[in-house]
């Protein structure tokens, strides 16, 4: 088409630069983007931007890759982090050297306005790469707007790295001229119900309404939560009072959930009793976390009639209980009526009128191994299988036996239990193996607990920080520098982020005895 005198597109023209920079004809690219290109005046991509940044770097023209970036708006694109690694990634994927030196030059060149920044940290939050996030923000000399901060917050803290939020918060309140939103104060309202941290909750309420943002029902919610879990009870009820009397505002069920939850937690189940009493009576229902909340709170007074008037309403409303509630209603029987045997206890569910299902079983089962009787722990599962043949024994079935056997060194019945979850098509989970591995460590089998931790990688279950440690503290008693290196090297390839000292502490005695 060309020689036809016809004008290419900018997708021709990007095939053709992608070409050349696969091909290392470099100055080919340059010839043509620095002159017809631009004398057609046609209108740049985002590819059409990074492949001709990545050419300038790779023929030593820093300086003009600098002002391409510098003028990036005048192109119409944004310098992008993530979109020059796609765009690498296509046409030069062995190349890591161009990369790394254009992520800083658009860091440091690119990145120079609120806007941009903005782009850039959506998509590296949405890719999950918050380390490159928080590097890039540490580059960032510019300022930063609203969305910045809103971005910030939203993304760090659904990465669960609290101390940051409260760093980029704590920045935001400093500028005269940024005020935190609803979506803002909402999020750090939930950080500082975690910290018990009432007085800095009730800061960034200030904030929020100097800010000229109305405090509504979602924000009044988080504060009443971050009352409660700071135990200052008689505050919490006053914001529900206050939010009661809300000409604008209304009490919703979620309000209304917390208040209940924050009551029991605070010890005060007779009055968390009333407004699940009025919520029952009214359209309002309770969610599953507020029906197991107040068994938890019957649990702990060994109130059995409450116990069972709670499941009762599940019942009736059609709420399906999840194994919270099975556990809790199980242990709340077991603290109050202390039944002798399995049979006394699937006798006495009967009589209430509850038919028992895989989850009470399982819950049944959990609780004589917590009261370290295995035989009853046996003689229920037998039940159900001789009773109740319409229900399937699940992992946790065979994981709580084998915990009890594990607990009574009693390998040979733990290793029998983990074939038989084998046998009936199921697959192994993190306690199962973890409980295996200490079996094992228990009889000094070490190959075999080192095959179970392998196994478990294998089946992408990623161990946990008390099965590394376990094994970590064997291996260093021991002096089995051996199998402490092998262990070692599936910890190295498994990827397992240390944030516990006593994990730090046993992963560096074995990694100094394994050198």
């Amino acid at each position: 088409m060309k020689r036809a005198g016809h004008t290419w597109s900018v997708l021709e023209y990007n095939e053709y630069f992608a070409a050349k920079l696969f091909l290392d004809e470099h100055k080919d690219i340059l010839k043509i983007f620095e002159g017809e290109f631009i004398e057609n005046k046609i209108k740049m991509t985002i590819g059409t931007f990074n492949m001709i940044i990545a050419t300038y770097l790779l023929c030593d023209q820093r300086e003009k890759a600098i002002e391409l970036l510098e003028s990036s708006k005048h192109w119409g694109v944004v310098a992008d982090i993530r979109d020059f690694e796609r765009t690498m990634h296509r046409c030069l994927p062995m190349n890591k050297a161009i990369v790394k030196e254009a992520t800083q030059l658009i860091a440091h060149h690119g990145i120079k306005d609120a806007e941009t920044l903005n782009a850039n940290l959506l998509h590296l939050f949405r890719d999950k790469r918050v380390d490159k996030v928080k590097w890039l923000l540490n580059e960032y000399k510019h300022e930063k707007d609203i969305n910045s901060y809103n971005i910030i917050i939203k993304g760090l803290s659904e990465s669960r790295m609290n101390r940051d939020v409260v760093k980029y918060y704590t920045e935001l309140i400093e500028k005269d001229k940024l005020k935190p939103n609803g979506y803002i104060c909402s999020t750090m309202l939930d950080i500082f119900a975690h910290s018990r941290d009432s007085l800095s909750a009730e800061e960034v309420i200030r904030q929020t309404v100097y800010g000229g943002h109305e405090i509504d029902e979602i924000i009044y919610n988080q504060l009443i939560k971050v009352y409660f879990k700071s135990r200052e009870t008689r505050k919490a009820l006053l914001v529900f009072q206050e939010l009661q009397s809300h000409p604008k505002l209304q009490i919703n069920e979620i309000i209304l959930n917390t208040m209940v939850n924050g009551l029991v937690i605070n010890n005060e189940l007779l009055a968390a009793r009333k407004i699940y009493d009025e919520m029952i009576r009214s359209n309002f229902k309770p969610d599953i976390v507020t029906f197991n909340t107040m068994l938890k709170g019957y649990t702990i007074t060994k109130d059995l009639t409450s116990s069972l008037d709670i499941i009762k309403d599940m019942s009736r409303l059609n709420i399906e209980p999840d194994i919270v509630t099975f556990t809790t209603f199980i242990n709340t029987i077991f603290e109050t009526r202390e039944p002798r045997s399995a049979q006394d206890m699937i006798t006495y569910l009967n009589k209430i009128g509850i038919q028992p299902n895989i989850y009470t079983f399982n819950s049944i089962i959990n609780q004589w191994i917590k009261k370290k009787n295995i035989k009853e722990a046996e003689r229920t599962l037998d039940i159900m299988l001789e009773d109740y043949k319409e229900l399937k024994p699940t992992v946790h079935t065979f994981t709580n036996l084998i915990q009890g056997y594990t607990e009574e060194m009693n390998l040979l019945k733990a290793m029998k239990t983990f074939q038989l979850i084998l046998k009936n098509g199921l697959e192994p989970d993190k306690a199962t193996f973890t409980f295996m591995i200490v079996g094992f460590l228990n009889y000094n089998r070490v190959d075999d607990a080192y095959n179970c931790l392998n196994r478990m990688l294998k089946m992408n279950l990623l161990p946990t920080k008390d099965t590394w440690l376990v094994v970590f503290n064997h291996c260093y008693r021991s002096k089995d520098r051996n199998t402490g290196k092998r262990v070692l090297d599936l910890f190295h390839s498994s990827g397992f982020n240390i944030k516990s000292d006593a994990l730090e502490r046993s992963y560096n005695k074995l990694k100094s005895l394994c050198s």
